[in-house]
């Protein structure tokens, strides 16, 4: 008799673990009626859903979001994305990075500032990026050592 008793526990415990595994996938699967994007000033509506890789037409899962979002930071538009799940809506958030309009330099007596111009990566009418400025901060340190100029 304890046999019998036995097999269902196992059977009710094997049948718990598989649902405890599918269901949170399942769960996250989602059909979405649209797509919700705030934030975006200059940049378009449009141009948002191309970048993140969403729709309508596809279910999302959690890893198809999370691909966006990473898609989205990383195309260096913007200083900060959100997605959020909103009933049957996805929402993004963005807001843009700044864009720079000069790209000037000043007290600069001994490299032409036309070489200087070579050396940087910012540029007129790009995304600020922080990362991009410190980089190009690196190049122009290096390139007055290289002229024997270690105290600029």
């Amino acid at each position: 008799m304890k046999k019998c008793m036995v097999l269902p526990s196992i059977s009710t415990f094997i049948t718990i673990l598989l649902l405890i595994y599918f269901l949170p996938a399942l769960a996250l699967r989602a059909e979405v009626e649209s797509i919700i994007i705030s934030g975006n000033k200059r940049i378009s509506t449009e141009t948002i859903k191309v970048i993140s890789g969403l729709s309508t037409d596809n279910q999302l899962t959690s890893d198809s979001i999370n691909s966006a979002l990473v898609r989205l930071n990383r195309s260096g538009l913007f200083s900060d994305v959100k997605i959020e799940k909103k009933e049957d809506a996805i929402s993004i958030i963005v807001i843009e990075n700044v864009i720079i309009s000069e790209v000037l330099f000043e007290g600069n007596k001994f490299i032409s500032n036309d070489d200087l111009i070579e050396i940087v990566e910012s540029s007129p009418r790009n995304a600020f990026s922080r990362e991009l400025v410190f980089s190009d901060v690196k190049r122009l340190i290096e390139l007055y050592k290289e002229k024997g100029r270690f105290e600029a």
